[in-house]
């Protein structure tokens, strides 16, 4: 055993638990906890967002996982981008009206930034939380 995971690609029958490993990756990320802080409104908004923002890449075969699925990259080939209509959906219902305009600031600076040529994009990537490896406890005679 080398130590390396193995990366394979994931299809859309591994989409669900790919995304779940997403949700749980982002589960503390400062940005995503921002726009959902409410643990309820996180987990029923944000799988629905990364499917929006990623989940392309399982229809180009373009999703990679590691074995058991405790990694996962969403790549988007050239010429395919996140689902803007959802996008617009998952954001106009879920961002509270505090932050709408901080938001809208931060992604016109992603659009602003994002590049014209063709290129590959990364929209996500995350890993979930370790399992927990507890040491078995010997019993004394």
């Amino acid at each position: 055993m080398s130590g390396v995971p193995e990366v394979k690609s994931a299809d859309a029958s591994l989409q669900a638990s790919a995304i779940n490993t997403i949700v749980l990756g982002f589960a503390a990320d400062p940005m995503t906890r921002w726009v959902w802080p409410d643990s309820s409104e996180y987990l029923r908004m944000m799988p629905r967002f990364a499917k929006a923002f990623g989940g392309r890449a399982f229809e180009h075969g373009t999703a990679d996982i590691t074995d058991g699925i405790r990694a996962a990259a969403l790549w988007l080939p050239p010429g395919v981008e996140p689902d803007d209509a959802e996008m617009g959906a998952v954001m106009e219902g879920a961002f509270r009206p505090e932050i709408a305009e901080d938001v809208g600031v931060v992604l016109k600076g992603m659009a602003e930034h994002h590049p014209h040529e063709p290129h590959w994009y990364l929209p996500l990537i995350a890993t979930g939380p370790s399992p927990v490896v507890t040491p078995m406890l010997r019993r004394r005679s």
